[in-house]
């Protein structure tokens, strides 16, 4: 994708010239869309259905329940957003002439709040697997908490910059 598109999701200011540099378009409108689809996923998965799952039975009405539900419907979520998002992308853009991709690229890569939450995904999820293996505990469910904590956070914070 290239070096502008890595140094600008690690924070680095960018040159208008760096952020006019999109040397494959397609293929850094198919990262963003698939992680705001892996975004999504893990969000609905982890905290709306996995949750509501758990306590439609009696069996499972109960911590340990939510938990193995929240982390079953998320892992399941991540993996509908991998797949969904290449084919989200196609289906929107496969008329578009590249210029309106090129164009798409550039004002995401302008919008901080977007990038940001991108950011703290990554980083929650890193901290989160990392935590739970330093921990001894199911590195899947540290992964999940992480990228929720991450998205909620940035999500925050961008709320309160504006």
């Amino acid at each position: 994708m290239g070096s502008s598109y890595l140094k600008n999701h690690l924070g680095y200011s960018l040159t208008e010239a760096e952020f006019e540099d999109i040397p494959n378009p397609y293929l850094e409108l198919n990262s963003h869309v698939t992680m705001k689809t892996i975004q999504a996923g893990t969000l609905l998965g982890t905290l709306v259905f996995g949750p509501l799952a758990a306590v439609r039975k009696q069996s499972t009405r109960n911590w340990a329940g939510i938990v193995q539900k929240a982390t079953r419907f998320g892992r399941n979520g991540m993996i509908i957003g991998v797949g969904l998002g290449p084919l989200l992308v196609y289906a929107r853009t496969m008329k578009d002439p590249q210029e309106k991709i090129i164009d798409r690229d550039f004002r995401l890569r302008h919008n901080r709040g977007q990038v940001r939450v991108d950011r703290g995904a990554i980083v929650g999820g890193i901290i989160g697997v990392g935590a739970n293996t330093l921990l001894g505990k199911p590195k899947l469910i540290g992964g999940l908490v992480g990228i929720t904590a991450g998205v909620i956070g940035m999500a925050v914070y961008n709320i309160n910059q504006k």
